[in-house]
């Protein structure tokens, strides 16, 4: 039996890799519960900021979905310091993150998601 590696647990396969860096100008997606579940962490590097830009735009609403149970998180809006996600322009070579809410911990590390974000619809990572 292999063992488990958990650095490699939200990866997709070396081709929906290299497709989503073509198609969306990103690599090295991650997924991972952090806060002690209340949130779901989204990373990921930008390698062609034009293409990349739709994740960092303010006019998008990305969410997550819940391949098993069709729960939706959303990326929460604070009072003060506005959407849990970086909304600056992407720089190729640099990483980026988005929060997503998960206030009922429905969301357990193991669990296969999608991410939602405009024409963005990246399928199967697995929360770490």
């Amino acid at each position: 039996m292999k063992p488990f590696n958990p650095g490699s647990a939200s990866r997709q396969s070396h081709r929906g890799e290299q497709w989503n860096t073509a198609r969306f100008g990103i690599e090295q997606m991650h997924v991972r519960s952090v806060s002690s579940g209340s949130s779901i962490e989204f990373r990921y590097r930008v390698v062609d900021a034009d293409k990349a830009a739709v994740l960092t735009d303010r006019n998008s609403n990305p969410y997550l979905i819940d391949q098993e149970t069709g729960i939706r998180l959303d990326v929460p809006v604070m009072e003060k310091i506005g959407a849990l996600r970086q909304t600056s322009t992407p720089k190729a070579g640099r990483e980026y993150w988005m929060m997503f809410a998960n206030r009922t911990k429905s969301v357990k590390p193991g669990r296969r998601v999608d991410i939602f974000c405009g024409p963005y619809h990246i399928r199967g990572l697995t929360v770490e």
